[in-house]
């Protein structure tokens, strides 16, 4: 997962499983209150884009 934030930083984050979500994963990215998120790329396994994000379960 990508984050692009609105001062033009870019934030790798690594998705991480959690059991007790199930085949979810979870990231965590802290920034300042003054900067905004932009853009949010998801990749897959081999590091292509993922056109949409896939579908929740909920």
């Amino acid at each position: 997962m990508v984050v692009l934030l609105s001062d033009g930083t870019r934030e790798d984050l690594c998705l991480v499983a959690d059991e007790r979500l199930g085949d979810d994963r979870i990231a965590t990215l802290v920034f300042p209150r003054r900067l905004d998120v932009h853009r949010i790329d998801l990749y897959d396994q081999a590091g292509d884009l993922l056109d949409e994000p896939p579908p929740s379960p909920l």
